[in-house]
Order: structure tokens, then C-alpha cells, then sequence
């Protein structure tokens, strides 16, 4: 029986970060960069003004900005290379737009060659069955492994703001370092 992979994607196959911090730069003047963040929450990461957090929320609402997001690289290959022994869901969190689902939906299809069926929409991914989650923020990942048990694997994927998370189980650093550790765990 193939393995059940659950894949976040914003902080693990796409570029959130990035035109956040193109955005923050252009309506502060800072020069900021995505190792700036060192916290979940970005916004008080840049001591974001009300104004600044307002912007930033209208940007990501606006048509296209869900379907313009960059995939990280080694994503594609990334993914192809654990449909070769494992079941692979994205289950991401959707934004509060009316864009979001029909873009993400249009990305994860034409970006990463996933069926509009194999997309999961939930902010409670702790819900979801799975043998292995991956994804970038810790405080999912511990509900999620509460909530699956021993045997489940949440796959932390490294980045500035979740670098400093205690976190005592699997970390990966790339997609090749991802690929390599589920490959050796499942294939034999």
C-alpha cells in the first residue's frame, strides 16, 4: 500500500513570502528580505503599521496574486519524484478571498500537475488522515502528530520563521533533502 503524503504549499511549494516583502518594502521604503522574518507572523516581524497590515491583506486578496505565486525550486521535480511511491495531497489553508480557491486550485493544476480533486481546503489539517504531513509552520505539525499518533512522520520544511521553533522531529531543508529522507523512510 503507497504511503499517503499531505503537502502544505505556501512556505513549502510556493513563494508567499516574497511579493509580501516586495509590498512591505515599496510602502515603508525598508529593504527588507524574507531571512528577516523570524516569526510565524510575519506583519510583527516588520513592525507593520495598520496601514502597512491593510495593504498587505489587499494585495493578497487581489485577483492574481494567489495564481502569480512562484513555485520554490526543485517543487516540480520535487513532487514527481514522491508520486513515484507515494499518494501525494496538497491540504492548504485558504485565504479569505474570492479569488483564493480558483487560483490555488489553477496553480497546484497547472504548476505541480495535481487533479482538482486531490486538493484539501482546511485550516484544520489535524483533520486530515495521512502517513506524512510536511509543512513549514510547527504549531500544525504538533496538532497534527497529536492528532495522528507515533507512526504518522510531520515533516518540518526549514525556513527563516520557523528556524528558532523547538521542534524535536524530522526538519528538512530542501526539496532534494525532503525527497531523499521520505525515499529512504519508504522505499526499500
Amino acid at each position: 500500500m503507497r504511503p499517503v503524503i499531505l503537502l502544505d504549499v505556501d512556505g513549502v511549494c510556493c513563494d508567499f513570502v516574497q511579493p509580501i516583502v516586495n509590498k512591505v518594502n515599496t510602502l515603508t521604503g525598508s529593504h527588507h528580505t524574507p531571512t528577516d522574518i523570524n516569526q510565524w507572523e510575519m506583519m510583527d516581524a516588520f513592525n507593520a503599521t495598520p496601514q502597512t497590515r491593510k495593504a498587505v491583506d489587499n494585495m493578497v486578496k487581489t485577483k492574481g496574486f494567489c495564481r502569480g505565486l512562484k513555485a520554490y525550486d526543485g517543487a516540480l521535480e520535487g513532487v514527481n519524484a514522491l508520486r513515484n511511491f507515494a499518494t501525494v495531497h496538497p491540504v492548504t489553508a485558504p485565504y479569505d478571498s474570492d479569488f483564493w480557491i480558483a487560483e490555488r486550485e489553477q496553480w497546484l493544476v497547472q504548476e505541480l500537475g495535481f487533479g482538482r480533486h486531490d486538493i484539501v481546503y482546511t485550516h484544520a489539517k489535524h483533520l486530515i488522515m495521512g502517513d506524512v504531513l510536511i509543512d513549514d509552520k510547527t504549531s500544525t505539525l504538533v496538532k497534527w502528530q497529536t492528532a495522528r499518533g507515533p507512526k504518522a512522520k510531520a515533516v518540518l520544511f526549514s525556513q527563516p520563521w520557523n528556524v528558532n521553533d523547538a521542534w524535536g522531529g524530522i526538519r528538512v531543508t530542501s526539496w532534494l533533502h525532503l525527497v531523499t529522507m521520505l525515499r529512504f523512510h519508504f522505499v526499500r
